[in-house]
């Protein structure tokens, strides 16, 4: 087994056949199949708790309910979007569907990250 710093795995997303991203408690990892060995893309005091990708960009969501988009491993952009941990996010037309603590569904353009319509389910 192989030990590396960071804990609790909470979303795994593959970009190509061969390699793939871990986030979770204090870790943003890229990975490859072929040297299964990280390396750390953002080290952070915050959860992440969600991935997704849409082309080459890839979307993480913090447990402070801001979502941050990454381009080659730089971030691109972070906006707040939730109140509480987003739990799940997916791409769809187009559009970032996030869902959170806080009881709401959000749908985002992918290209701002801005917050088109949300529907709290609390309801």
């Amino acid at each position: 087994m192989f030990k590396w710093s960071g804990s609790h795995i909470l979303d795994i997303i593959f970009t190509t056949e061969n390699e793939f991203f871990s986030v979770g408690v204090n870790h943003f990892n890229y990975w490859t199949i072929d040297t299964l060995t990280p390396t750390p893309i953002k080290q952070t005091s915050l959860m992440i708790s969600s991935c997704a990708k849409f082309n080459e960009t890839l979307f993480i969501g913090l447990d402070n309910g801001t979502v941050e988009s990454y381009l080659d491993n730089t971030r691109k952009l972070a906006v707040k979007i939730h109140s509480d941990v987003i739990d799940c996010m997916t791409i769809g037309q187009r559009y970032l569907f996030s869902g959170g603590k806080d009881g709401l569904l959000v749908v985002s353009d992918i290209s701002t990250l801005k917050a088109i319509v949300s529907f709290d389910i609390r309801q």
